[in-house]
């Protein structure tokens, strides 16, 4: 090695080894794990928010025959887009929907892989019917509706009348 390039190895080393430059750079790695956590954050939040928003221009469409815009439903929180439990009102497979208490219904899409159970035996997709009623997990799909991976099938509950 050159006499040159000793004093340049040997001047780099001082300059790492000096206690300011290894603070500036365990701060700006800091900075960076924090920016990439507050990154993941903000894309699970879009994830979310962009279903609950498909989910309600897919109700004005079925509803009122046409998208008029960005509309803005004050809720408490967001639907749930990772299942659905409420009474079977149309079945024409490979899709469900199912009406649930907040006065909304979902759309369900069953495939090879989900998993139908009727208390706790298994069923076939050819076994559900309107007004049973359906508890179903899975994921939320690019249309606002959620894509099943586990059904249970149950009798509608009871209903109670008051006197």
């Amino acid at each position: 090695m050159s006499e040159e390039n000793k004093k340049i190895v040997e001047a780099a080393r001082s300059v790492w080894g000096e206690r300011k430059v290894r603070v500036a750079a365990s701060v700006a790695i800091g900075m960076l794990v924090l920016l990439f956590v507050f990154r993941a954050g903000m894309a699970v939040g879009f994830h979310k928010a962009s279903f609950a928003f498909r989910g309600g221009d897919m109700f004005y469409r079925a509803f009122e025959g046409r998208a008029q815009g960005p509309r803005m439903i004050i809720r408490d929180d967001f639907s749930a887009a990772h299942g659905v439990a409420g009474r079977i009102v149309m079945v024409s497979l490979p899709t469900f929907t199912v009406a649930v208490p907040d006065q909304s219904e979902k759309t369900v899409v069953i495939s090879s892989s989900t998993a139908l159970r009727r208390f706790r035996g298994s069923v076939q997709a050819t076994d559900i019917r309107p007004d049973d009623f359906a508890v179903v997990l899975g994921d939320p799909d690019g249309q606002g509706r959620i894509e099943a991976r586990f059904i249970r099938l149950a009798p509608p509950p009871a209903t109670t009348t008051s006197r």
